[in-house]
């Protein structure tokens, strides 16, 4: 039988007088309700400071079959309100296009194919400062593909007390990328800033608590690109 159509039966029954009785009826078959499918995209935290790391998690609901798989389709950053992947790889990236049953990320996000993980979860760090826009793209069956997003919001730490001047005078033995310790301050110092007190600094000169990777500038910690540490000798 097809939806949508009207079928005929004919019924005939014989009562014990030999006379026989019937009917024509008729039934028409009603379309199946269509499949839904929605998708709850969160980030957890939504808000830091850079180099921030975050958890992007979708829920999905489907009323479909069990069975059917799903495709993940994550942009780090992305607000065109589409739910068609292509829409959105053209105005948002390329992602990557993983085998079936595996994930895989890129620079403009994160894809998935035909998995049955629900919910999934997947990490991003976002280096620099700024306001972003997580999305998501969910596959599954023959429903109509949903999308959610979520704002992330990366600024710099909060200013930290005495976070002026350590060195003296300003910026002098300032750590940067591949500069150790040994050849930055104090060996030894437990001081995580990127400016250490050096050996001999005239009275003044103060160790602060900005993390590594870090440096002071107007009473605030920013992060420093391509920081690499290397360990005290």
């Amino acid at each position: 039988m097809t939806e949508g159509n009207t079928y005929y039966y004919c019924a005939i029954a014989n009562n014990s007088g030999g006379n026989g009785y019937g009917a024509i009826l008729s039934f028409l078959t009603s379309s199946a309700a269509p499949v839904t499918l929605s998708a709850s995209l969160s980030a957890n935290p939504a808000s830091g400071s850079a180099p921030f790391d975050t958890t992007l998690t979708t829920n999905v609901v489907y009323d479909g079959n069990i069975s059917d798989t799903i495709n993940y389709s994550y942009w780090w950053d992305c607000s065109d309100v589409t739910n068609s992947v292509a829409g959105a790889s053209a105005s948002c990236g390329i992602l990557p296009s993983p085998a079936a049953g595996s994930c895989a990320s890129n620079s403009d996000g994160h894809k998935c194919n035909a998995v049955l993980t629900n919910p999934h979860s997947v990490g991003n760090i976002y280096a620099s400062t700024g306001s972003y826009t997580a999305k998501v793209i969910v596959e599954r069956g023959g429903a109509t593909p949903a999308t959610s997003s979520a704002p992330i919001s990366v600024g710099v730490l909060p200013p930290v007390t005495g976070c002026i001047n350590e060195c003296y005078p300003p910026n002098t033995n300032e750590c940067t990328t591949l500069t150790s310790y040994r050849t930055c301050g104090e060996v030894g110092d437990g001081d995580a800033c990127l400016e250490w007190v050096p050996l001999g600094a005239v009275p003044g000169a103060t160790a602060t608590p900005c993390p590594t990777g870090y440096t002071c500038l107007v009473g605030q910690c920013f992060p420093v690109p391509g920081w690499i540490e290397v360990p005290p000798k």
